[in-house]
């Protein structure tokens, strides 16, 4: 027990302009597994929105054998490594492991850092346990044989051991820990012009259910993390989970993060009677409400039992871009236009999200989307362009038809965030994607003084800066990443 580890989880506004604070609950699994077995330590930088300074400092004052880095999103390896620098600057002989979505689908990229040591790839459940007792016993060649682990041999090759197992596999989820974690800046998180919905200024705390999609759309890269199943979480702990917000933070709300919560309709409504009869009424919002599952039961349901809010993925307005591009779960676009009108007959806020910019979509097509948004009468619509992930079918295609800039690379800036255009085909430039997403926001949304109030109210600003947030998306086109000289 006297090694130390430490779990870092970067603040993403070392490179960006804010940090992201949405916390990521694989800290809390972490801290169960880890915290029995070793000496173990949490420095959440992007909680607490550290500079690298005071990072240096809590670093020094820990003096970790092993630094853990969160790293939960392809657009966030920046920070990432950044990290790993800092701590090889202080610490050069402590053993540096990047685990999260960027290494389980970028290992190589991820290692071709001197500062990473190992990256571990996909679930902890089950497996980092043994990983962390060989790293503090020195078992290197234990270490070099485990499944999902990537390293480097004594002459810098990269290996990386293919992974075996995915959640599913695991024979019991790990109930998370918030012991060592505070997580007042992210339930206590206030509306800013930033977001594109809110949950009204409440104390709101985001949970996932459940992990993994069965369905294979060719932008998400769930599948390849998930192998292509739903995992559920049991109801009960996830009950303690939202007790324990309650009890330690006062949440009254919850943002429910889950792909697929909808997936099995009993458990859905089990979830929240069970909430209420233990005497929590909470308002929740639903971010990925997936048009398969929605219907006039389950909209009324939610209305009933404090959902105030719902956002649709639709993805695309033309039908058979959703059918043969994205390979959507639906097609029937009339279900939107259904599902749209019964919530706002029910009066829950309704929000719709839409991707343009692949590859075999005509600008036609992208259009079509752009129109149908608009006569969807979303509350607020927003327009992502297809972003390439690792792993991904649109990668798989835009690397077969040479659609990516020469440069392109997933450590790059310049192709982090989903407003970046990194696609060019015969049908569209980038610069193109790029004006029509932010100037049809912008129309679409604040076509109305009605809407505009609305959309203000929503985000708890006033018409002033709602107004100058606006102007700053036209003119920088809806990007706001930072790059590092």
């Amino acid at each position: 027990m006297n090694n130390k580890v430490l779990l870092v989880n970067p603040n993403t506004a070392w490179c960006f302009k804010r940090p992201n604070m949405i916390f990521s609950q694989g800290m809390a699994i972490l801290t169960a597994i880890l915290k029995p077995i070793c000496n173990f330590f949490i420095v959440d930088a992007n909680g607490k929105n550290m500079l690298e300074d005071e990072f240096k400092k809590a670093l020094l004052e820990i003096a970790p054998d092993v630094v853990l880095i969160t790293s939960f999103a392809v657009e966030y390896q920046m920070q990432a490594h950044l990290c790993a620098k800092l701590v090889k600057d202080e610490f050069p002989n402590c053993i540096v492991v990047m685990g999260g979505i960027y290494p389980t689908s970028c290992e190589r990229e991820a290692l071709d850092d001197a500062n990473v040591d190992y990256v571990f790839c996909g679930h902890a459940e089950g497996r980092v346990g043994s990983f962390i007792g060989a790293l503090l016993k020195g078992d290197i060649s234990g270490i070099q044989n485990m499944e999902g682990i990537g390293y480097k041999d004594r002459d810098g090759r990269i290996w990386v051991n293919p992974r075996e197992t995915y959640l599913s596999d695991a024979a019991k989820l790990v109930d998370p820990d918030y012991s060592l974690m505070d997580l007042t800046p992210y339930v206590e998180r206030r509306s800013t012009v930033d977001s594109y919905f809110t949950s009204h200024n409440e104390i709101a705390a985001p949970i996932m259910t459940s992990y993994g999609c069965p369905f294979n759309c060719n932008f998400c890269s769930v599948r390849v993390l998930s192998g292509g199943k739903i995992v559920f979480r049991s109801l009960e702990s996830v009950i303690e989970e939202v007790e324990y917000f309650i009890e330690n933070y006062k949440v009254n709300s919850l943002i429910i993060l889950d792909d697929n919560i909808l997936f099995n309709r009993e458990r859905f409504k089990t979830f929240f009677t069970t909430l209420e009869n233990r005497g929590h009424y909470l308002t929740w919002r639903l971010v990925n409400a997936s048009v398969p599952y929605m219907d006039d039961d389950i909209i009324e349901f939610a209305k009933d039992h404090g959902c105030f809010q719902v956002t649709l993925p639709v993805e695309s307005g033309n039908e058979r871009v959703l059918r043969e591009i994205i390979h959507k779960p639906y097609s029937d676009l009339n279900k939107v236009l259904r599902i749209v009108q019964k919530c706002k007959d029910v009066e829950l806020e309704i929000a719709g999200t839409f991707i343009i910019g692949f590859p075999g979509e005509t600008w036609q097509e992208i259009r079509n989307t752009v129109t149908f948004a608009e006569k969807c009468d979303f509350d607020i619509v927003t327009f992502h362009i297809a972003t390439v992930l690792p792993k991904t079918e649109l990668y798989e295609t835009a690397m077969r038809q040479n659609l990516l800039p020469r440069d392109f690379s997933f450590r790059k800036a310049d192709y982090a965030g989903f407003g970046e255009a990194m696609l060019e085909t015969d049908q569209f430039s980038s610069m193109e994607l790029k004006i029509l997403r932010a100037f049809e926001w912008d129309r679409i949304n604040f076509s109305t003084p009605e809407k505009t109030q609305k959309i203000a109210k929503a985000l708890g600003v006033t018409i002033e800066e709602l107004d100058q947030h606006r102007q700053k998306t036209r003119q920088s086109l809806g990007l706001y990443h930072t790059k590092r000289g």
